[in-house]
């Protein structure tokens, strides 16, 4: 028997609150991590190698986006599934998704060893002494794809039954170990195909303790049974088919920069582009655990028709804001003397400007959180894949362009205007498809005049009068918005947080 929780607890303060502290632990350790290890993976590796080592780390996360939809269609229905409780239905929509998502992974492996060649002479700007390594590593890169797949869409079964402690446990280790192990593998020998072998291997040991807890530990390996798959193909592939197509988008729009930087200008470009990008994606991704704590909430509310619903999206979103603006804001703020102090007063020269004008388009990034994950919770997938295929071509022209005529600067503000149309439809939508008045539409104004402020002071360079700036704009930017934007309903929707029993 699956063990689940009940309907009511997925949409209690306290257990909401408690799997926020979760979740926001487990991207506190990759920031953390990246403070860490990236400035000392550099000075080892050199800008050639470690440029080569984001371009693995990326085909290696792209498994997330490419996973036909499957991650977000499991967290979506078996929310639906426990709130309903119809747990003997999870495990088909268990077994359906892995296994379709490990023949994905086979197949996209096999693609990545077949057209390896051809990347490495066609794609890559690498240096002719790399060649023979880089053709390995990307070797051993396609055999952890398999692993990373079927990891997606296990974390979607732990997520929708809120088991963010043990997530939290397994992704915060791997985190760790993605850039200690390179470290490691550097003290015996200094081929870069023997540091990807060990990052595969890592993953390998996280497939294994997912499964163990799965499947070995929850007894589904002897209680999958074919019949289960009745009823489950149709809901499930035509939620993941939409969000599959957003998903194969996104990767364009989330990576083809670093790629298009080291094929236009070089390997060694991405590593002034990546660094500061890695820092501000890392720290951006804060507010990633009132998303993934909400999302199965929000499908639980709208399945129940609960009238918590317009509190859950408004806590969300003003929750984001508050936690993602003063950070970013000191990152552009004093974005030379971050990158000086973090890693180099070389790289700072050249990538302080880069990282100024990514923390707008993660600002921008982060407020577009709620609005995706009300579509995707509200069963409108194709809402959003619609507004990703819309946004694709302008973005590649803009890319291009950016890349062109003004080199990592054009695409980190390719990026910045992106995320801002992203906001802007994502926003427009998912207000023309719920009951409310303008939920998230009625913040356009505060948020235009929060990115005023946030263009405007991030050029002042005078240490002091930043220092002085910055306390200015966060203290009052906090009043305002506990002030004049928390209504009761929300005040008494956080203090429950820590009330509400489970």
């Amino acid at each position: 028997m699956i063990k689940i929780n009940n309907n009511k607890d997925l949409i209690k303060g306290r257990l909401l609150f408690r799997n926020i502290l979760w979740v926001g632990l487990s991207k506190i350790v990759p920031i953390v991590s990246a403070i860490i290890f990236i400035p000392i993976l550099i000075k080892n590796f050199g800008d050639e190698r470690f440029g080569l080592l984001s371009i693995v780390w990326v085909i290696i996360g792209l498994a997330t986006v490419l996973d036909l939809g499957l991650g977000s269609a499991v967290v979506k229905f078996v929310s639906e599934k426990i709130g309903k409780n119809k747990e003997n239905e999870i495990i088909g929509i268990f077994g359906l998704s892995w296994l379709i998502i490990s023949i994905l992974g086979i197949i996209l492996s096999l693609i990545l060893i077949l057209l390896r060649k051809q990347i490495i002479t066609s794609i890559f700007n690498i240096e002719p002494t790399l060649v023979a390594e880089a053709d390995s590593a990307l070797i051993y890169t396609a055999l952890a794809l398999p692993f990373v797949f079927s990891n997606s869409v296990f974390i979607s079964i732990l997520k929708a039954h809120q088991e963010f402690k043990l997530i939290t446990i397994i992704t915060s280790i791997n985190s760790l170990f993605n850039y200690l192990v390179p470290l490691l593998v550097l003290m015996f020998t200094k081929d870069f195909s023997h540091v990807v072998l060990a990052i595969v291997l890592v993953k390998l040991i996280v497939f294994m303790a997912y499964m163990f807890n799965l499947i070995f530990d929850k007894g589904w390996l002897f209680g999958f049974k074919l019949n289960y798959l009745r009823g489950q193909w149709a809901p499930v592939l035509r939620f993941g088919g939409w969000v599959s197509i957003s998903n194969l988008v996104s990767p364009i729009l989330s990576y083809t920069d670093r790629f298009m930087v080291a094929s236009i200008i070089s390997v060694a470009a991405v590593t002034y582009y990546v660094t500061p990008m890695e820092m501000v994606v890392k720290v951006g991704s804060l507010a990633m655990p009132i998303v993934s704590v909400l999302f199965p909430a929000i499908a639980n509310a709208q399945a129940n028709n609960t009238e918590k619903l317009p509190t859950l999206l408004n806590t969300g979103l003003i929750t984001i804001v508050l936690l993602s603006f003063p950070i970013l804001y000191f990152l552009g703020l004093f974005s030379f003397e971050i990158l000086e102090l973090w890693v180099s007063p070389e790289l700072a020269i050249k990538s302080s400007l880069v990282l100024k004008v990514l923390t707008v388009g993660i600002l921008l990034r982060s407020m577009t959180y709620m609005p995706y994950s009300y579509l995707h919770g509200t069963n409108k997938p194709d809402v959003v894949a619609k507004i990703h295929l819309i946004e694709l071509i302008t973005y590649m022209i803009l890319l291009s362009v950016g890349l062109k005529y003004w080199g990592i600067i054009g695409a980190a503000t390719a990026f910045s205007i992106r995320s801002f149309i992203d906001y802007i439809l994502l926003s427009i939508w998912a207000d023309k498809n719920n009951d409310q008045t303008g939920i998230f539409t009625k913040y356009f104004p505060k948020a235009f005049i929060l990115l005023t402020v946030f263009i405007v002071t991030i050029n002042i360079n005078e240490p002091i009068t930043k220092s002085i700036v910055y306390l200015f704009v966060v203290i009052s930017f906090i009043w305002i918005m506990w002030r004049f934007n928390m209504n009761q309903d929300i005040r008494n929707f956080i203090k429950s947080l820590g009330a509400n029993k489970t």
